[in-house]
């Protein structure tokens, strides 16, 4: 797989473009699923409020570090992203 490889910086993992490395991308993560659900809006609510999950924020701060902390507001919203920083969402189950 290709690798793009920024300090903080954005970069496209996923060229959707080139058949071979789409092939690739799914099969890394075990096949490509039959259906890809949609993407659901924020105003929606969610239906297991009790899921555990945390997301967390890395960005790189003023000293050029890098910084990883967790967005704690709930519900989570799209608000919340900031496409010139990364993020790991931990889901629990």
């Amino acid at each position: 797989m290709r690798r793009y490889e920024r300090h903080c910086g954005t970069a496209i993992v996923h060229p959707r473009e080139d058949p071979d490395l789409d092939k690739e991308f799914w099969g890394l993560l075990g096949g490509k699923p039959a259906q890809i659900n949609p993407a659901v809006p924020d105003d929606v609510p969610n239906e297991d409020e009790n899921m555990a999950y945390a997301l967390w924020e890395v960005k790189q701060d003023d000293s050029k570090k890098v910084k990883v902390t967790e967005v704690k507001d709930r519900p989570l919203k799209r608000a919340h992203l900031d496409s010139t920083n990364v993020y790991i969402l931990e889901t629990h189950k």
